[in-house]
C-alpha cells in the first residue's frame, strides 16, 4: 500500500497542463505535488480565560494539486482540489489552564500526529478589467470548503507525574466553509516568464468541528460562524526548454480565525445528546504554508 502511494506521488510529480485555445476562449488543466506545512489551534475560554489550547502541528504534509481554468474573452473561471496523502507527520501538543488563581499550565499531553484526511476546493469567477504593458490585473469572487481528520496516538501526558500512552487518544474532524474576493495582479515580462500575486480576503467563515477524547470518553462539537481569513499566493512560470515545456513554482499563506458555540456529549453512551457549555467559548484558528510545483506542458 505505501509503494503504491509513493509511486502515485512520483507519478504525478511529472505534472502536466493542457491549454487549448479557440480565438477568445482558452481552457487549462493542471496538476501540481506539494508539501502542506501549519498548525491548527483548537482554543476554549471560560469566562474570558483561555481554559484549553489543542495545537495540532502539521510538518511538510504531502499534496497532490488539480487546476482548471476556463476563460472566455475577460471572463475567467477557475477551480482548485487538494488531496493530502494520509501519513505520520507532525504533532499534537495539548495543554490545559485549569486554575483561575493563575495563568499556568496545570496539564500537559504529547501525541503523535495522523492525518487521516485533509482536502480542500475553491471555485472562483472572475473579470480581466486591467491588461495594459504586459500587465494583467483581475478580480474574483468565489467559494472554497474543506475537511480535515486528525488523529493522535501514543505520546505521553503530564497530570501529577509523566505517563506514556499507547493507541489512540484524540481525533479531530472539521468542515469548513466560507466565502471569497480575490485580487490578481500578473506580469509577464517576455514569453519565458510570467509572474503572479494574488490577495484573498474570506469575509465570513462557517466552521463544525468534532473534537473526541478517547481516554475521558467525552466529545466536543463546536459551531463557530463569523471571522475572518487571508490567503496569500505567489506564482511564478519559466521555460526551461525549446519546448513548450515550463515549470510552475506556488506558494500560499493562508490564515482562517472563528468562533462559536461549544456542546459536549459522552462517547458510548446510546441516545445522549449534545449538551450547550453555556459559559465556554470555542475558537478555530488556522496557518498554514503551502508549497507546490510542476513541470507545465502546453499544447
Amino acid at each position: 500500500m505505501l509503494c503504491k502511494k509513493v509511486f502515485l506521488y512520483i507519478l504525478l510529480s511529472l505534472c502536466s497542463c493542457f491549454t487549448f485555445s479557440f480565438e477568445r476562449l482558452d481552457f487549462t488543466f493542471e496538476s501540481d505535488v506539494g508539501l502542506k506545512n501549519g498548525r491548527v489551534d483548537e482554543i476554549v475560554y471560560q469566562d474570558e480565560k483561555m481554559i484549553s489550547l489543542l495545537e495540532w502541528n502539521v510538518l511538510l504534509l504531502p499534496t497532490i494539486n488539480l487546476k482548471t481554468n476556463f476563460t472566455i474573452k475577460n471572463f475567467i473561471f477557475d477551480c482548485n482540489c487538494i488531496f493530502a496523502i494520509p501519513t505520520k507527520l507532525g504533532n499534537l501538543k495539548d495543554y490545559d489552564f485549569l486554575s483561575f488563581e493563575t495563568s499556568g499550565i496545570t496539564h500537559f499531553s504529547r501525541h503523535d500526529l495522523i492525518v487521516d484526511n485533509d482536502f480542500s476546493f475553491n471555485f472562483n469567477i472572475g473579470y480581466n478589467f486591467l491588461e495594459a504593458n504586459k500587465f494583467y490585473l483581475s478580480s474574483f469572487l468565489g467559494f472554497s470548503y474543506g475537511n480535515r481528520k486528525y488523529t493522535a496516538r501514543d505520546g505521553y501526558i503530564e497530570y501529577t507525574s509523566k505517563e506514556n500512552l499507547i493507541g489512540i487518544v484524540i481525533s479531530y474532524e472539521q468542515e469548513i466553509w466560507y466565502p471569497s474576493v480575490k485580487f490578481d495582479f500578473t506580469f509577464v515580462p517576455s514569453d519565458f516568464i510570467e509572474t503572479s500575486f494574488s490577495t484573498s480576503i474570506f469575509p465570513y467563515i462557517f466552521a463544525n468541528t468534532l473534537d473526541s477524547h478517547f481516554l475521558r470518553q467525552v466529545q466536543f462539537y463546536d459551531v463557530m460562524r463569523g471571522g475572518f481569513g487571508v490567503e496569500l499566493n505567489f506564482s511564478f512560470v519559466t521555460k526551461f526548454s525549446k519546448d513548450d515545456i515550463f515549470f510552475n513554482l506556488n506558494v500560499t499563506y493562508q490564515y482562517l480565525h472563528c468562533k462559536g458555540n461549544s456542546f459536549s456529549n459522552n462517547i458510548g453512551i446510546k441516545n445522549s445528546n449534545f449538551i450547550l457549555s453555556k459559559d465556554c467559548i470555542a475558537q478555530m484558528r488556522c496557518n498554514f504554508f503551502m508549497f507546490d510545483f510542476g513541470i507545465v506542458f502546453y499544447l
